[in-house]
């Protein structure tokens, strides 16, 4: 099962899904009391949802989300990809005698906004390199039940397809 953030703790909330690393560790006074609003320096983990489609778009099927993915503050690696992350279909049929599809996942996290913006792109010569679906959305650390979310829009701009995602910690 997956772990939920502390917000009243200095641990980092790990388990084999998912984790955080709470903002007060890097604090170099470790005594001070974490702020109720800090923002973890990364949110890590198994992500898991559906990518569902326009219903408009009645032939195209639901695709499930199984992303391993990390969120990073900005400021924890400058310049590189805040958004990051992989994954795979194993029941594509979109690419022949291909039923196996890796991606990446790489794009921008703004946590004072709230936002995210990343591109899905499949890593393989069978695809176009031009090839790549567009998310857009929210991400909420700071749900009910503690497990961060991230929901919004996709768009494929080459087959014309769209959408909404929805994926949870």
């Amino acid at each position: 099962s997956n772990s939920s953030n502390s917000s009243n703790s200095s641990n980092s909330s790990i388990s084999s899904t998912s984790s955080t690393m709470d903002e007060s560790k890097s604090n170099s006074n470790s005594n001070a009391p974490p702020s109720a609003n800090a923002v973890p320096q990364h949110v890590s983990g198994l992500w898991i949802g559906q990518a569902v489609p326009d219903a408009s778009l009645a032939d195209v099927p639901v695709n499930p989300i199984r992303w391993s993915a990390t969120l990073t503050r900005p400021d924890v690696f400058p310049g590189a990809p805040s958004f990051f992350g992989a994954g795979y279909f194993d029941d594509a049929a979109d690419v022949e005698n291909s039923p196996v599809l890796f991606y990446t996942l790489r794009g921008v996290w703004d946590p004072e906004q709230g936002t995210v913006e990343f591109d899905k792109v499949y890593e393989t010569e069978k695809i176009s390199s031009d090839f790549a679906i567009k998310y857009e959305g929210r991400v909420d650390l700071a749900t009910p039940d503690g497990q961060p979310t991230v929901t919004g829009s996709w768009t494929n701009a080459v087959m014309g397809t769209f959408g909404t995602f929805a994926a949870r910690l």
